[in-house]
C-alpha cells in the first residue's frame, strides 16, 4: 500500500504531512497517561497484523467515532480512529476520499477538544490539529463554524494572530458570538505584545465598537480594552472624555464589566490628579466588581495612590498589603508590590521593605522582564531607597537595596547606576570597618571583612568604568582610579597593578597619571619585583629632572626613598651605594626640610639601612633623630625597637673591641661606660616597645609587632645579664619563658637562666635549670632552629655549650 502521508501538504513551505507530524510528535505531546495510550499506535505506526488482513467495511467505525466526538468522548473517539480506521486508510497522493475527509476532520476535532478539556497547551498538538484540518479541507471537507473557531484558537495558541483573524472573519453573521470570543482573545494577545501590535489591537477594537448592534457587555469590554491602551499611552484626558460619552451605551452591561469601566475612569482621574473624583469612581468600582476579582486589586492600588498624595502612608500601606495578599493575579500586582515596598520603607520598616522588594524582583524575573513595572522602574525605586539610606549613613541598608537591584540583571548587564551604587556601598562599608586605623592593624576577622568589601567595591568600579569607555572619558577615569585605589588598599596587588597599568596607559594626560605610575612601583616593590619597581621610580625621577611631564614633581620626590629601598633589597650589591646617596640627598635639605614626608621617610629608612648593614653608630644617629622628631609617627614602635636593638648590639660591639684591642685605660673606661649607657638605653627602649604593643588588642597586632614584642622580652634579660645584674636578668628571662612557654625561643631564656646562676655561683640551681633546658630542647624538632627571627644566635649557642661544660666539670670534681 502506498504511503498516503507523502501527499499531505500543510499550509507551510515545509513539505511535511499531517500524519508525518503525528508520527513524529504525538508520542511526546500528551502528558496524561490515558490520552498518551489512546494515541500511541497512531503515532507509532501501523500494526503489521492489521495491515495484512483484508480491508473491512469502515463506515460503522467512522460513524461511531463521529458520534463519540459529538457526545464529548474525545479520547474514546481517538481510540476508534486509531485502531479501526487508520490501519486500513488507503490514501493515495492527490486522491481525496470521503473516508479520508471524515477521518482527518474527526482526528482534528477530537485532538483539539481532548487537549482543551485536559488543560494541555503543547505546540506539537496545535501543529497536529492544524495539519489534520488542512488535510480535511484539501480533501473537500466543509468546516463548520465550530471548526473555524477551533482553527482560530489554535492559531492564537501558537501566537499567529493574522491567521487567527482571517479564520474569525470567515465566520458567518449568525456566529457573531463565536467571532467576538475570538476577537476578545486576539485583542488580549495583541495587548500583551510590543507597541507595534497594540496599534493592531486598537484598530480591531474600533471595528468592534463600530458595530451598532454590539451587545452591551461586548461593547463595555471593548471600551475597557481601548481605554487601557490609551491610559498606557498617557492619553488620560482623552480616555475620560471617551468613557463619559460612551457610558449611556453600556448602562445595561453587567455590574462586573461596568465596575471595570468605573475602575479605569478612577485610574484616569488619578493620572490627572483629580483626587476627589478618582476616589468616588474607584469606590463605586469596588462595589460593582466581584469580591474575588483581580480588578479589586487594581482598585486598591489606585486608591493607595490617592492615599500617597494625601500623605496617608499608613492607609496606603494597608491597601497595598491587601492588594498583594488577596489579588496576586491582578494586572497591578507588581505595581502594588513596589508601592508596598516603598511604603514600608517610608514607615521605617526596612526589613519588611526589602523582603517585598525581593518578591518584586522575583516576579519580574519570572516574567522575563515583561510587564510593569519592569527592571528599569524597579531599579529606579530601589536606587532611590539606596540613596536615602546612604545619605543617612545607613550603609548596610543601602548596600542591601543596591544588592536587591542587582538581582534584576546578570553581571554583564548591570546598569551604570546599579554598579555605582554597589561600588559606593561596598567602599563605604569597608571604610567604616577600617575607621581611622590601618587595614593591617585590624583583627583577622575584621580585616577579612573589610578586604571583602574593598575588593568588591573595586570590582564594581572597574565594571562601572567599562560602561563609559566610549562615551565619557572623565567618568571612565574616575571609576578606574577608584578601582585601582581600592584594590591597592585591600592588598590585592595583582588587580591593583592591572588597574593602575590600565590607567597609566589609557589616561596619559590625567593629573593622576604620575601617581598611578608611582603606585605601580610601590605595588611591584611589595611583590618583590625590584627591577620593575625601580624602572617606574627611575622614570618619574628622570622625567622631573628633564621637565618632560607636568605634575610629576611630587611623585618624583616620593620615588627617591622607595627606589633606594628596592636597590638595597635586590641581589645586586653594586647599586647599594647609589641607594645610600639617594637617601642622604633626601635628608640633606635640598629637597625639603625635616617637616616634609620625604625627609621623614628617608631618615627612617637610613636608620633601617644602617641597622641592617650592622653600622649601629649611624643607625643610632638617624633613629634617635627620627624618634625625637616624629614621636607621633605610626612607625614609632618600630623605630624604638630598632633603636633599642642598635644600642644593644652597639654595646656588644664595644665589649668585643675591648677584649680584642689593647688601649689606654682611660679609653677603655670610657668605652665601658658607653657600653653600659647603651645597654641601659636599650632596656628603656625595649620596655617602651613592650608596653606599647601589649596595650593593643592582640587581634590588631601585625606579625612584625609580635616578633618585636617577643624579642623585647628576651633582650631585656640579655641587657641585664650583660650589665652583670644577674638577678634582674633571671626575672626578665623567667617572664619571657612563662609568656612563650611553647615557643622555641623559650630555650634562650632557659639557657640564659643557667648562665646567670653560674655567674652567681649557684651551681645547684644552674644544673636544675640546665636539665630543664635540655628536656625542652629534646622535645623540639631540629628544623625549628632554622627560623631567623628567633632571638638565639651563634653566641647564645656558644654560651650554652660553655655553661654545660662548666657544669660537667663541677660535677666531675670528687668531693671529700
Amino acid at each position: 500500500m502506498a504511503d498516503p502521508e507523502e501527499s499531505m501538504i500543510p499550509e507551510t513551505d515545509e513539505r511535511l504531512s499531517s500524519i508525518d507530524r503525528l508520527r513524529r510528535d504525538w508520542r511526546t505531546s500528551w502528558q496524561a497517561p490515558a490520552l498518551l495510550g489512546a494515541l500511541a499506535l497512531l503515532v507509532g505506526g501501523i500494526l503489521y497484523s492489521v495491515l495484512t488482513a483484508p480491508k473491512p467495511d469502515l463506515t460503522p467505525a467512522i460513524n461511531r467515532a463521529e458520534r463519540l466526538i459529538d457526545q464529548g468522548s474525545h479520547q474514546e473517539a481517538l481510540e476508534v480512529l486509531k485502531t479501526r480506521i487508520f490501519p486500513y486508510l488507503n490514501e493515495d497522493p492527490g486522491e481525496p476520499t470521503p473516508l479520508g475527509r471524515r477521518y482527518h476532520l474527526g482526528v482534528a476535532r477530537a485532538l483539539y477538544r481532548a487537549q482543551a478539556e485536559m488543560g494541555i497547551d503543547l505546540e506539537v498538538n496545535h501543529r497536529n490539529v492544524l495539519s489534520h484540518y488542512f488535510e480535511a479541507e484539501r480533501q473537500g471537507a466543509v468546516l463548520l463554524p465550530v471548526d473555524q473557531v477551533a482553527l482560530a484558537n489554535t492559531y492564537l495558541s501558537l501566537g499567529e494572530t493574522t491567521a487567527a483573524r482571517m479564520r474569525a472573519d470567515e465566520l458567518p453573521d449568525d456566529a457573531q458570538n463565536m467571532r467576538l470570543a475570538i476577537y476578545r482573545r486576539l485583542v488580549d494577545l495583541l495587548l500583551g505584545k510590543p507597541n507595534a501590535q497594540k496599534e493592531q489591537a486598537l484598530e480591531l477594537l474600533s471595528e468592534i465598537l463600530g458595530d451598532p448592534a454590539l451587545p452591551p457587555d461586548d461593547r463595555a469590554w471593548a471600551l475597557a480594552r481601548q481605554t487601557r491602551v490609551r491610559l498606557d499611552q498617557g492619553y488620560s484626558d482623552e480616555a475620560i472624555t471617551r468613557l463619559l460619552r460612551a457610558a449611556p451605551r453600556v448602562e445595561e452591561a453587567s455590574p462586573a464589566i461596568r465596575g471595570e469601566l468605573r475602575l479605569l475612569l478612577g485610574r484616569a482621574y488619578v493620572d490627572i490628579s483629580a483626587i476627589t473624583e478618582a476616589e468616588r469612581q474607584l469606590l463605586q468600582a469596588q462595589e460593582l466588581l466581584l469580591p474575588g476579582s483581580p480588578l479589586q486589586g487594581e482598585a486598591l492600588y489606585y486608591l493607595s495612590k490617592i492615599d500617597e498624595v494625601r500623605g496617608d502612608t499608613q492607609t496606603g500601606r494597608e491597601r497595598l498589603a491587601m492588594a498583594v495578599e488577596r489579588h496576586p493575579d491582578s494586572r497591578t500586582h507588581r505595581l502594588a508590590l513596589m508601592g508596598l515596598a516603598e511604603a514600608e520603607a517610608a514607615l521605617g520598616e526596612t526589613a519588611e521593605s526589602q523582603d517585598v522588594y525581593r518578591g518584586l524582583v522575583e516576579a519580574i524575573n519570572d516574567a522575563n522582564g515583561s510587564g510593569s513595572p519592569g527592571p528599569t522602574e524597579a531599579t529606579q525605586s530601589l536606587i532611590a531607597q539606596y540613596r536615602d539610606r546612604l545619605a543617612r549613613d545607613e550603609i548596610e541598608e543601602a548596600l542591601a537595596y543596591a544588592t536587591i537591584a542587582s538581582d534584576l540583571y546578570t553581571l554583564d548587564s548591570l546598569p551604570a547606576d546599579v554598579l555605582a551604587a554597589l561600588a559606593t556601598a561596598h567602599r563605604r562599608a569597608g571604610e567604616r570597618i577600617i575607621g581611622n586605623a590601618q587595614l593591617s592593624a585590624l583583627d583577622p576577622s575584621s580585616q577579612a571583612e573589610a578586604q571583602r568589601h574593598l575588593i568588591r567595591a573595586a570590582s564594581y568600579y572597574r565594571l562601572h568604568a567599562e560602561t563609559f569607555v566610549l562615551t565619557d572619558n572623565d567618568q571612565y577615569a574616575r571609576s578606574l582610579w577608584l578601582a585601582a585605589d581600592l584594590f591597592d588598599q585591600a592588598g590585592d596587588r595583582a588587580e591593583a597593578i592591572a588597574a593602575f597599568r590600565l590607567y597609566a596607559d589609557g589616561v596619559p594626560g590625567d593629573a593622576r597619571n604620575a601617581e598611578a605610575r608611582f603606585r605601580l612601583g610601590r605595588a611591584f616593590q611589595s611583590m618583590g619585583d625590584h627591577a620593575t619597581a625601580a624602572s617606574y621610580f627611575r622614570d618619574l625621577i628622570d622625567e622631573e629632572k628633564l621637565g618632560i611631564a607636568a605634575d610629576v614633581g611630587p611623585y618624583a620626590e616620593l620615588s627617591h626613598v622607595p627606589l633606594a629601598q628596592v636597590l638595597l633589597a635586590d641581589a645586586d650589591a653594586s647599586n647599594d651605594e647609589e641607594a645610600g646617596r639617594l637617601l642622604r640627598r633626601m635628608i640633606s635639605g635640598s629637597m625639603g626640610d625635616a617637616e616634609t614626608a620625604q625627609y621623614r621617610q628617608a631618615l627612617i629608612e637610613l636608620g633601617r639601612v644602617h641597622y641592617a648593614a650592622g653600622d649601629y653608630e649611624r643607625a643610632i644617629e638617624h633613629l634617635e633623630e627620627a624618634r625625637s622628631r616624629y614621636p607621633s609617627d605610626k612607625r614609632i614602635t618600630e623605630i624604638r625597637f630598632l633603636l633599642a636593638d642598635a644600642y644593644r648590639l652597639s654595646a656588644r660591639e664595644i665589649i668585643d673591641r675591648l677584649s680584642a684591642e689593647a688601649m689606654p685605660g682611660s679609653t677603655k673606661r670610657q668605652l665601658e661606660a658607653t657600653a653600659r649607657e647603651r645597654r641601659i638605653a636599650a632596656m628603656a627602649g625595649y620596655e617602651q616597645v613592650r608596653g606599647a604593643i601589649e596595650q593593643l588588642d592582640p587581634r590588631q597586632r601585625t606579625p612584625l609587632m609580635n616578633i618585636q614584642l617577643r624579642n623585647s622580652y628576651f633582650f631585656l634579660g640579655d641587657c641585664a645579664f650583660d650589665l652583670g645584674e644577674y638577678r634582674t636578668a633571671i626575672l626578665h628571662y623567667d617572664r619571657a619563658r612563662e609568656r612563650y612557654a611553647n615557643d622555641p625561643s623559650s630555650l634562650v631564656a632557659m639557657v640564659q637562666i643557667v648562665n646567670a646562676h653560674i655567674e652567681e655561683g649557684d651551681m645547684g640551681r644552674a644544673r636544675t635549670a640546665n636539665d630543664r633546658a635540655r628536656r625542652f630542647y629534646n622535645s623540639l624538632p631540629e628544623e625549628v632552629w632554622d627560623d631567623p627571627s628567633l632571638p638565639m644566635g651563634r653566641r647564645d649557642w656558644e654560651r650554652w655549650l660553655d655553661s654545660s661544660s662548666r657544669l660537667y666539670e663541677v660535677s666531675a670534681v670528687p668531693t671529700d
